[in-house]
């Protein structure tokens, strides 16, 4: 943390297409975080929405 900002770097892990590259920045005030900017690598993100995309469609002639 420098300042009023910090930076966590890590995998998140699904059961999907497996970890994604992900990063927050937090800004912290009076020892409180105030605000969250999350960063994803949209290139394995694509591929985690496809699968549950796929996961999630109903079969042909299926009633909804």
């Amino acid at each position: 943390m420098e300042g009023d900002k910090a930076f966590v770097l890590f995998d998140f892990v699904t059961d999907t297409a497996g970890p994604v590259l992900t990063g927050e920045l937090l800004r912290v005030e009076d020892g409180r975080v105030r605000s969250i900017a999350l960063l994803v690598d949209w290139r394995r993100w694509q591929d985690v929405l496809q699968e549950l995309d796929r996961r999630t469609a109903q079969p042909d002639g299926a009633d909804v």
